[in-house]
């Protein structure tokens, strides 16, 4: 899954616990603090 699709799944709680690895946890923190940086905490 690219990220275009995995955020939006993320933001709509459309992702099973098994399709929601370490891997796309950390892949959603970055792809979400590059969106929104620091000041939008």
């Amino acid at each position: 899954m690219e990220d275009v699709e995995l955020i939006p799944a993320f933001e709509t709680n459309a992702l099973a616990a098994t399709e929601f690895p370490y891997e796309r946890h950390v892949r959603v923190a970055w792809a979400l603090a590059q969106r929104y940086g620091r000041e939008e905490r």
